[in-house]
């Protein structure tokens, strides 16, 4: 019987409480290492990037895979972060809706999301949405007030 008194201990009413506190300590641990894993969910099949309006912004890891319809005349463009599950694939269809209506479009990959390269993190989303930004600004010449 000493072994099982060492195992289980005395029963005390403080012994629930103690539990849940311990459970909620790990359950947070778990969840502050594993963050990115349970936010981060890409879809599973990347798409080819060489059809037309998709393209790459750098390469290997910082590479970001882009979508990116020209405007019509006196149109402004509109900068598409995608949700969660997405990628610029089953994207495609609503970003071209806008399109037919005159809108420049241009939507990028999360790192870690179809054709981009690096893995899922917020740092990366940003970094992604920045460098997209610079492109259309820098590279293709679009005023930042449109």
């Amino acid at each position: 019987m000493k072994w099982k008194k060492f195992l289980i201990g005395s029963w005390s009413w403080k012994r629930p409480f103690y539990m849940l506190f311990w459970c909620y300590v790990l359950l947070t641990f778990y969840g502050c290492l594993m963050a990115d894993k349970i936010i981060f969910q890409p879809p599973g099949t990347p798409y080819p990037i060489n059809r037309a309006g998709f393209s790459s912004i750098g390469t290997g890891e910082k590479a970001v895979a882009i979508f990116h319809l020209k405007p019509g005349p006196k149109m402004p463009t509109i900068l598409w972060s995608h949700g969660n599950a997405q990628n610029l694939e089953s994207l495609k269809p609503a970003l071209e809706s806008f399109h037919i209506k005159g809108f420049g479009v241009i939507s990028y990959d999360y790192p870690g999301y179809g054709e981009s390269g690096g893995k899922p993190t917020e740092k990366g989303c940003y970094e992604a949405i920045e460098k997209t930004y610079r492109y259309l600004i820098e590279n293709q010449g679009v005023s930042p007030e449109k």
